[in-house]
């Protein structure tokens, strides 16, 4: 539930669900040592919190196709949204629309970097 929270907080620019996902983390912290394969999805949240986190927004009529090549990649502590139209009403999604294009917009804590039109680049833009 904590790491919804945390996603749910992410996509709708809402901070009381991220910090309800922290705070439940907090309460944890101090068993992952001893138990460290029974928390694995608590050390999955925890990295959102401790590493950079990116938001990756694909808009545009090829949206679906290119989501699908990025989500072939294993990226555990990237988020991603995307939307064929210019109907969505999440925050995440706003402003990205651009007819006959389709941009993909890899951001970190709320700051994006200029959006490029290929997997390839912002497969770049989200390693490490």
């Amino acid at each position: 539930m904590a790491n919804v929270l945390f996603l749910l907080g992410e996509y709708f620019d809402e901070p009381k669900y991220t910090n309800t996902a922290s705070s439940m983390l907090s309460k944890i912290t101090l068993e992952m040592p001893r138990w460290g394969s029974a928390y694995s999805n608590w050390a999955n949240l925890m990295m959102n919190f401790t590493t950079p986190f990116k938001q990756t927004v694909i808009s545009g009529k090829d949206a679906e196709a290119k989501r699908k090549n990025i989500a072939l990649h294993y990226l555990p502590n990237v988020l991603l949204a995307g939307s064929v139209s210019n109907n969505s009403e999440l925050p995440i999604l706003s402003n990205r629309f651009v007819a006959d294009r389709t941009f993909i917009y890899v951001c970190e804590n709320k700051t994006c970097k200029l959006p490029v039109e290929s997997t390839a680049e912002a497969l770049k833009l989200l390693s490490y």
